[in-house]
């Protein structure tokens, strides 16, 4: 192993969001644990965007969007493209692609 592949390694395994996602949860940052808790039972729920999440587990973007990074790195999620309805003018809606996430199991 190189030197900075050992670095990248160590560097990821004090990375809190990584070690939450890699062991369902760590009980040195209980937050953490329990959004990630949240996100995986609704994505086991079914397929649900970003911003579904914000608002379901009323956490901050950020923390959603970095969680759901290291889910789709160690492969617990992943990134599917859905259609989702979008009104563009009064009564006039149209169907556009976005990006949202469910289980690999689904």
């Amino acid at each position: 192993m190189t030197d900075t592949a050992h670095r990248i390694e160590q560097v990821e395994v004090l990375n809190p969001y990584s070690m939450v996602v890699l062991n369902d949860g760590d009980e040195r940052v209980p937050e953490l644990s329990a959004i990630w808790a949240e996100i995986r039972a609704l994505l086991n729920d079914g397929t649900h965007t970003v911003d579904d999440l914000v608002d379901a587990t009323g956490s901050h973007r950020s923390i959603v969007r970095a969680l759901l990074y290291y889910g789709r790195k160690y492969r617990e999620v992943r990134m599917v493209e859905v259609q989702r309805s979008v009104e563009v003018a009064r009564d006039l809606f149209m169907s556009r692609p976005v990006r949202a996430f469910r289980t690999w199991t689904q």
